[in-house]
């Protein structure tokens, strides 16, 4: 499995679909980054309760995946805000015209 961060919640919805598959059978699972996980995730959940317990198990990496991301990014906005959620300074901006 490919790897790259989104192509890995790409990859968790062709393996779901796949995993829905009765006739389907793994003989080895491999990949890089992100399809590194999703091998390892997949695996696991295989073990506990097959195609079912796989499909759980990316179902609910990819959402706490999301969480985070989402987190991550009210913090970092929160950064720039003050307790009354106004802007506090500003970003660095450039005059290109005396960087030439």
């Amino acid at each position: 499995m490919q790897g790259g961060g989104s192509h890995g919640a790409f990859t968790w919805g062709v393996l779901d679909r796949l995993l829905e598959e009765p006739w389907l059978r793994f003989e080895g699972i491999s990949g890089t980054s992100a399809g590194t996980m999703n091998a390892a995730v997949m695996i696991s959940g295989f073990t506990q309760g097959g195609a079912d317990g796989a499909r759980k198990a990316l179902e609910a990496f990819w959402r706490r995946v999301a969480d985070a991301a989402r987190d991550e990014g009210r913090r970092a906005t929160q950064a720039f805000l003050d307790e009354n959620g106004k802007a506090v300074g500003k970003l660095a901006t450039f005059d290109l015209e005396t960087m030439l």
